[in-house]
């Protein structure tokens, strides 16, 4: 399995002296909680980014794992206390990496373990139960009118997170989004609940650039009674077909 490098190139003197991202991994707990985290975060100067990769078997309890460089290690104290103060205590500090996930510079990991999480049963239902297990990815806004992550958890569990610069603060702020998704007459329909929900026609496209060969599947959407703007979304892998075609 190859290490999972978070890294951030500095173009310009501007770019260099941007936030530190913080990548947030949950098991276990909600999303108003997350909510709470991504918050304090924030509040603290960061940019907190919700990851939906799966956390390091190695780690049992909440962690932040940190860069063998940071730009001042108070500021790793800093959130170790805030997050106590939300609830989030006996928080473990890591060096540099774990279970092959490695943070460059501007980069740290915060991976939040729900104590009283019980992780599910393998093979206690069919996969192929669930709606579309081949459409469960992690897709990115495809249009000018947002910048947006939607993910389609395995279960049916839908979170879109909105990036939205906030021009009184000057600095982006991410708002979190979470619902269900389910598969209707060839659509993918994304309920929010009472807020309405959002339809998406999907297809499957490939093709070749500079960097190879790659696969993809294009939502296009076809309804939306939400009070969000209307975007199309997209995955897109580079590899093989085999590579793509692997859940």
């Amino acid at each position: 399995m190859k290490k999972l490098v978070f890294t951030i190139i500095c173009f310009s003197f501007l770019s260099c002296t941007s936030r530190q991202v913080v990548h947030v991994f949950n098991q276990g707990y909600t999303p108003e909680e997350i909510g709470k985290v991504v918050h304090v975060i924030d509040g603290l100067g960061f940019d907190a980014r919700l990851n939906h990769l799966e956390i390091p078997n190695q780690l049992s309890r909440t962690s932040i794992i940190y860069p063998p460089i940071v730009q001042r290690l108070s500021t790793i104290d800093t959130m170790r206390d805030s997050l106590s103060e939300i609830g989030f205590n006996d928080i473990e500090l890591i060096y540099e990496t774990q279970g092959e996930h490695y943070y460059s510079t501007e980069n740290i990991g915060l991976y939040l373990l729900n104590p009283n999480y019980v992780r599910p049963v393998e093979n206690d239902r069919s996969e192929e139960s669930y709606p579309g297990p081949r459409l469960s990815r992690i897709y990115y806004s495809d249009c000018d009118s947002i910048e947006a992550e939607l993910s389609l958890l395995p279960q049916g569990t839908a979170i879109l997170e909105i990036y939205v610069w906030n021009e009184r603060i000057d600095r982006e702020q991410t708002q979190l989004i979470d619902g269900e998704w389910s598969i209707t007459d060839n659509n993918i329909v994304f309920d929010l609940f009472d807020e309405g929900s959002i339809e998406f026609d999907f297809s499957e496209f490939s093709g070749r650039d500079d960097y190879g060969r790659y696969y993809g599947i294009h939502l296009e959407i076809e309804y939306n009674s939400t009070n969000l703007l209307s975007c199309d979304y997209r995955y897109i892998s580079y590899g093989s077909r085999e590579s793509f075609n692997r859940i």
